[in-house]
C-alpha cells in the first residue's frame, strides 16, 4: 500500500465518521436543544409581570441593564 492510498483511506474515513456524526446530531434533534440566549430585558420584564419584583426593583434592575452598575460600587467609601 502506498503513501498515497493510506492518505486517501484515511481522508474518507474522516469524512465518513464526520458524515455520519452530524447526520445524527440532526436526526436525534440534538442542535434544537441547545439553549438560545437569554434577553436580560425581556426575563426582567417576565419577573415584573408575575409579581415577583415591584416597581422600585424593576426600574433599579433596568437601569443598571441599560447604563451598567452605579459608580459607587467601584470606589471606596
Amino acid at each position: 500500500m502506498g503513501l498515497w492510498q493510506a492518505v486517501v483511506m484515511i481522508t474518507l474515513f474522516l469524512c465518513i465518521t464526520g458524515c455520519v456524526i452530524c447526520g445524527l446530531e440532526a436526526w436525534s434533534g440534538v442542535r434544537k436543544l441547545k439553549r438560545q440566549p437569554v434577553d436580560a430585558e425581556q426575563l426582567l420584564a417576565e419577573r415584573y409581570a408575575r409579581g415577583e419584583v415591584d416597581e422600585a426593583e424593576y426600574a433599579q434592575r433596568l437601569s443598571v441593564l441599560r447604563m451598567g452598575p452605579p459608580l459607587e460600587l467601584f470606589f471606596d467609601k
